[in-house]
């Protein structure tokens, strides 16, 4: 099911050399799996509890994952895994459960609003946001609007925060950071530049003071600290806690951190590209239920 929205912004595309055809990018999970037998229970569980769970999943790729593969444990099915869109919020709903998923890669506060007037009121809000403003300058360039976001990332974060916050007053916000990133999985132009992350940096600052995108430091700072690596994913994590904890209450104390990053970190033969870990959705889940309490 499809709902549209005029407005909710892109954010950036993730982009690169295409593929090798092993990588592709459909979800699916094994119901068997004692991890999924566990979620489905706990899900049950709460619904008796608490009535119908409402969650609402924002982002890109990497929550898009647990979107799917939470579908498939509601209802035994897949979403019809169209190319995401900026206009359209995916759903799907069972006896326990009401998900709606929309591509909204950058904090755009002003999607809050509208989801909670097309959808019920939600329980949770899930999120993620942060990995399309890395670079592998210059196969993946920093642009202006990159370099402009991660220069006020945690300032756009906090708004984004406090948006769903006054739109959804009720509901938890739940916020991931990126996955560890592999560049040793990366491909073609990709892996070349991340093996030299240091004349990456030097070229994407030279671009950036070229267009007069901020101070030398500054610019030096944000192409240093935000490549397409584990540096960069590590830097945004830390971005993001430092954001949540700098929230004024109330946000502040229904704000949790759900540490994929942590989850992930380590393996890197769970991933085909360097970024996503689709064997791994299940136990992403797993760790979103348990920092929600369910």
């Amino acid at each position: 099911m499809l709902t549209r929205y005029r407005g909710a912004g892109g954010g950036g595309g993730g982009g690169g050399p295409a593929p090798p055809p092993i990588c592709n990018y459909t979800f699916d999970c094994d119901l068997h799996d004692p991890v999924a037998v566990s979620l489905e229970r706990r899900l049950a569980s709460r619904a008796s509890r608490d009535g119908r769970l409402v969650l609402y999943l924002v982002g890109d790729s990497l929550v898009m994952g647990q979107f799917y593969g939470l579908c498939k444990l509601a209802t035994g099915e897949l979403p019809d895994q169209t190319t995401p869109h900026p206009e359209y919020a995916m759903s799907c709903q069972s006896a326990e459960l009401y998900a709606i998923f929309l591509w909204s890669p950058g904090y755009n506060a002003s999607v809050a609003r509208w989801l909670v007037t097309e959808h019920p009121p939600p329980d949770v809000v899930y999120f993620d946001g942060g990995v399309h403003l890395l670079h592998l300058h210059p196969g993946r360039p920093m642009q202006a609007d990159m370099f402009e976001r991660l220069l006020h990332f945690q300032e756009r974060l906090q708004s984004f925060v406090l948006a769903w916050s006054a739109a959804a007053p009720g509901a938890r916000l739940s916020v991931m950071p990126p996955n560890a990133i592999c560049p040793e999985k990366f491909f073609g132009r990709w892996r070349k530049i991340a093996e030299d992350p240091h004349r990456s940096a030097k070229l994407c600052a030279d671009d950036m003071l070229a267009g007069g995108a901020a101070p030398q430091e500054a610019v030096a700072s944000i192409c240093e600290r935000f490549p397409f690596t584990d540096v960069g994913a590590r830097n945004i994590q830390q971005a993001i806690n430092q954001a949540v904890q700098g929230l004024p209450m109330p946000a502040k104390e229904k704000t949790l951190v759900v540490d994929q990053h942590a989850l992930t970190t380590g393996h890197c033969s769970q991933t085909c590209d360097g970024r996503h870990y689709k064997p791994l959705v299940l136990r992403q889940l797993d760790l979103f239920f348990w920092t929600n309490g369910w």
